[in-house]
C-alpha cells in the first residue's frame, strides 16, 4: 500500500497534503481510500484530492461512485460543489440518497441535506430505503421524507407499499405514522413478499400474538376514526 494511500485512509490532511507537494498523484488506489476511517473523512483530505485532479464522480473499483461512500455532510458538499452527481448510481442501481438514508445510523440527519440541496431527486421509493427492516431510524427518516411531500402510497416489486413493509416488518410506530400521515390501508400489494395482500391482511398471517393484535387494534381505531 502506497503512503498516500495509508495516510488517506487514516485522515491526515497536513501529510496528505506534503505528498502532493511531493509530486503523488490522485490514482485509483489512493481515492478508494478516500472515504477514510469509519467513511467519516475529513473535508481538507478532500479538499486536497480535488486540487489534484480528483474527478469528482470518480468510481471505486466496484463500479459504485465515490460520493455516496462518505458519511461527512462537509466532505459530501465539496464533492458535490465540485460537480459531483447526486443521482449517479452504481450497478446495483442504489442512489446516493437512498444509500445515505440507509447508512445513517444517529437522529442526526444532516448527511441527506447537501444532496437535496445539490438536487438529488427526491423518488417516492426513497421511503422504502429509509424503512428497510435493518434501518437504524426508521421513524424519525421516514417523517423527514414525508414532510418532503413523498409519496407515501409508492409501491415496490419486493415489498408493495411502505404500510406493507412496516406490518410484514412488525414496526407498529411505523404503521401508525404512515396510518396518521394518510396510508391507504387497502391497497393490494404487487410486491413479492406480501403479494395479493392488502396491509391488514398481511397483518392478520403475522404469527407472533401480540404484534398481530397490536396492529389490528391499530388498523380498528383508524377505521373508526375514518367513521366519525
Amino acid at each position: 500500500m502506497e503512503k498516500l494511500q495509508r495516510v488517506t485512509h487514516s485522515a491526515h490532511p497536513d501529510i496528505v497534503a506534503a505528498l502532493f507537494d511531493a509530486g503523488a498523484s490522485v490514482s485509483t488506489s489512493t481515492m478508494a481510500s478516500l472515504p477514510g476511517p469509519n467513511l467519516q473523512q475529513q473535508p481538507t483530505v478532500v479538499r486536497h484530492f480535488l486540487d489534484h485532479g480528483l474527478d469528482p464522480n470518480s468510481r471505486l473499483s466496484s463500479g459504485e461512485p465515490l460520493l455516496p461512500m462518505l458519511r461527512n455532510p462537509a466532505s459530501v458538499r465539496l464533492l458535490l460543489s465540485a460537480g459531483a452527481d447526486p443521482n449517479l448510481c452504481g450497478p446495483r442501481k442504489i442512489p446516493p440518497l437512498g444509500r445515505a438514508l440507509v447508512t445513517i445510523q444517529e437522529e442526526d440527519l444532516s448527511l441527506l441535506d447537501p444532496f437535496i440541496e445539490y438536487g438529488a431527486t427526491l423518488s417516492a421509493d426513497l421511503l422504502l430505503f429509509a424503512m428497510a427492516p435493518r434501518v437504524r431510524q426508521a421513524e424519525l427518516k421516514t417523517q423527514f421524507l414525508l414532510n418532503k411531500g413523498l409519496d407515501l402510497n409508492v409501491t415496490s416489486d419486493e415489498w408493495g407499499t411502505p404500510l406493507h413493509l412496516a406490518i410484514r416488518s412488525a414496526k407498529l410506530n411505523l404503521a401508525k405514522l404512515l396510518l396518521d400521515a394518510g396510508a391507504d390501508p387497502t391497497v393490494v400489494s404487487g410486491g413479492r413478499r406480501t403479494y395479493g395482500k392488502s396491509p391488514r391482511q398481511v397483518a392478520e398471517r403475522m404469527q407472533d400474538p401480540g404484534i398481530r393484535e397490536a396492529i389490528l387494534s391499530l388498523f380498528d381505531s383508524h377505521t373508526r376514526q375514518d367513521c366519525v
